[in-house]
């Protein structure tokens, strides 16, 4: 089944809804590290998502429970975010430019006025293509974002192997 919402100036946004898995499809979950070699290696770290798109959202905490070492915590707009910032002290957030008018200024002000929060990074992501780098962003994601763009990019804000690695 196929729904749909479109409004103009928002955007729109669909729910595709489809049958479970069968028993084949169940076997094959093992050998997911192998397809998406990027996830098997993430190193471990607490990530804070901030985000209203609820589709991404499952998505995003699918890729965690398949492939470990995160724990990832979820707000569905910057005050929440910057409030779970604040109790959580993330490692890295990951951060919806699209969410807020503002493209996440004053959730990014908050957060770099916070002593303890100043060095934790940010990704950003946008479906502005042409979105400059934003200030006190590490880096900027473009949408759609591919499962291997997010794991390299989440890799070098928590600095796990594969940041070493390409820093040496």
């Amino acid at each position: 089944r196929l729904d749909g919402v479109s409004a103009e100036g928002r955007g729109a946004s669909f729910i595709i809804s489809l049958r479970a898995a069968d028993a084949a499809s169940k076997e094959a979950a093992p050998n997911a590290d192998r397809l998406l070699p990027e996830l098997s290696r993430l190193p471990h770290g607490v990530i804070l998502y901030i985000a209203r798109d609820k589709a991404v959202v499952a998505l995003m905490r699918r890729l965690v429970q398949d492939f470990g070492g995160l724990q990832l915590h979820v707000a569905d707009c910057a005050a929440k975010g910057a409030a779970m910032a604040r109790d959580l002290r993330p490692d890295a957030v990951v951060l919806d430019l699209d969410l807020a008018a503002d493209g996440g200024a004053a959730f990014l002000t908050d957060l770099r006025t916070d002593r303890a929060m100043r060095s934790t990074p940010v990704l950003g992501v946008s479906s502005d293509r042409e979105v400059p780098g934003v200030r006190g962003v590490a880096e900027v994601l473009h949408r759609p974002v591919s499962v291997t763009a997010l794991a390299q990019a989440l890799t070098r804000a928590l600095g796990g192997p594969t940041a070493m690695r390409a820093a040496s």
